[in-house]
């Protein structure tokens, strides 16, 4: 696969991250602490997670241990201990590794927005496909069944456009302040990253719930200028 992916894009180096986000595993795999499922997911998108912003930074999200003290729903803490640990284990990877120019990368944090999750039943197309799957040991759920799902929510799933960047954000009346600042720090975060762009606040959890994102459902297309007359 290394191999290949050389060859087809140009590159001398690839990195290699073990997990992602915890609430982007594979459906099938079983549900997260508190029986919350992922929603139709196939798993392990990096850009959940972790983003090149220049050919020397990478951005990759973040959990601090003030978080996971603060928090008092025991599963929630649960799922947030363990994005702490594939997150942690990422960073220490991309610290460890060179660019393409034998450097080490510029590393940024960015927060990981609270969880977020919704109810699926027999009504959600979603909820009839993942019904469906083979659970491993046998962890899956009946047609007649309401199920939590825990959606991948990520400030790292934005989309780099020409002149702008349409960033995912979460907070909606009734969620906590914490969640606020957080889309007030990844926005900040994001313009510093990227200066000469604006920044554009998005509310994606439509497409997250659905197992995607704004980077995700997108498949952009360099500008290199005059290239109309080489088509």
């Amino acid at each position: 696969m290394e191999a290949e992916l050389k060859k087809m894009l140009g590159v001398n180096n690839v990195i290699w991250i073990e997990q992602g986000i915890y609430e982007d595993d594979m459906t099938f795999e079983g549900p997260m602490p508190g029986r919350i499922y992922t929603p139709n997911t196939t798993g392990g998108h990096i850009d959940e997670f972790a983003r090149f912003t220049s050919a020397s930074t990478i951005a990759i999200a973040h959990v601090s241990d003030e978080e996971i003290t603060k928090e008092r729903c025991p599963d929630r803490r649960m799922i947030l201990k363990e994005n702490k640990r594939r997150f942690d284990a990422a960073k220490k990877v991309l610290e460890n590794s060179l660019d393409q120019d034998g450097k080490p990368f510029t590393i940024v944090t960015m927060p990981l927005p609270d969880l977020m999750t919704t109810t699926m039943n027999l009504s959600d197309p979603s909820f009839q496909h993942m019904v469906e799957l083979n659970y491993k040991e046998g962890k899956g759920f009946s047609p007649d069944e309401t199920i939590r799902v825990g959606y991948a929510s990520s400030y790292l799933n934005f989309l780099i456009t020409n002149h702008s960047i349409l960033m995912q954000t979460y907070w909606k009346e009734g969620l906590p302040d914490s969640q606020r600042d957080k889309d007030k720090q990844a926005l900040e975060t994001l313009q510093k990253l990227f200066p000469t762009r604006t920044i554009v606040p998005i509310d994606a959890s439509s497409v997250n719930i659905g197992g995607g994102g704004i980077h995700c459902i997108t498949m952009h297309e360099p500008d290199f200028g005059g290239i109309e007359s080489h088509r």
